[in-house]
């Protein structure tokens, strides 16, 4: 098999733009995802370099439907409802075994926006604009398979267009922007048209025999940063649930490593071993670097802890509070 990739990742900006050396993507709320098109199988990886392929089976004949092989793709495994992405419908669905009822309930497409190795060669330090034209060429779009539309130079019109739609975001993308493995760079930018992130979960405050709120965590090269508590966005049962869950990983205050919290919070809060990962939605950053109204959306499987750092965050966040 080639060798494994890593996903190039996007810097945040927090205002879309117009530009002619930049083209413009939907970004779509799925699970990224490098498929590997060999000769008689498709292997699916996920960001974190993790094989997840036999979750998705209906994906599993991408390689058929590539003109030359073997090839590499970058992409988004999604799943639509009523023609919009529905991230809760895909992560419930990669909770649950694929059985042809589950698949058939909640079907899922690949829509690829990159190409990184073509007929056995790597097109990495090809241009952007001329690795997304061979794509084109070189893709039969058929079954769950879809490449990403974009648009040129125009930005903000792109912008109005997801908000209108209810989607994410947006991409921009240097036309001769090469592809970076594992690497977040300016040559990609990614605009939300909702704030949101992925943090760690390093504690709970209890309520009962449930919890009242979860205590919230971005990585800073060798520690959690403390960035607040979320206590709303989830119901009493998922409450209770997280709270038998994270329970049984208590850790002991003289085994914590986290920046930035005060000793009210230091004491109040059970602290848990950081290893779950959670999307929030929020308004803003306070100077403090605390998120200022934030809603838990749903836990991230799919996501590693150090994986949520500061450079998330596009906006309200000076050096002195660790951003990276």
């Amino acid at each position: 098999m080639m060798k494994l990739i890593r996903p190039m990742l996007a810097e945040s900006i927090d205002q879309p733009f117009d530009s002619r050396d930049y083209l413009f993507e939907p970004k779509w709320d799925g699970f990224r995802c490098i498929a590997y098109l060999e000769r008689d199988r498709t292997i699916l990886y996920s960001r974190s370099g993790r094989d997840f392929s036999h979750q998705f089976p209906e994906l599993l004949t991408l390689h058929r439907r590539a003109r030359k092989l073997p090839a590499i793709l970058d992409g988004e495994i999604v799943a639509f409802t009523a023609g919009k992405p529905d991230f809760h419908a895909l992560l419930h669905r990669s909770r649950r075994s694929p059985s042809p009822q589950v698949v058939d309930a909640t079907p899922v497409n690949y829509l690829a926006f990159d190409l990184l190795h073509w007929d056995g060669a790597p097109l990495l330090s090809t241009p952007l604009l001329e690795r997304r034209t061979r794509l084109k060429e070189g893709l039969v779009e058929e079954g769950p398979l879809l490449i990403s539309p974009f648009v040129p130079t125009q930005g903000i019109s792109l912008y109005q267009v997801a908000r209108q739609q209810g989607l994410e975001g947006i991409v921009a993308k240097a036309l001769n922007s090469p592809y970076l493995p594992g690497k977040r760079s300016r040559l990609w930018l990614k605009c939300k048209v909702i704030q949101t992130l992925e943090a760690c979960i390093l504690g709970f405050t209890p309520k009962g025999d449930s919890l009242a709120s979860l205590a919230l965590g971005l990585w800073n090269f060798s520690h959690f940063d403390y960035i607040g508590h979320v206590g709303t966005g989830f119901t009493d049962s998922e409450a209770q649930a997280m709270r038998r869950f994270f329970s049984a990983f208590v850790l002991p205050r003289s085994q914590l490593a986290v920046g930035n919290v005060d000793e009210k919070t230091l004491q109040t809060t059970v602290w848990v071993v950081p290893q779950t990962v959670c999307e929030v939605r929020f308004f803003q950053l306070t100077p403090e670097g605390r998120l200022r109204h934030p809603s838990f959306v749903c836990i991230r499987p799919d996501k590693r802890p150090q994986e949520c750092t500061w450079q998330q965050i596009s906006q309200g966040k000076d050096e002195t509070h660790g951003k990276n």
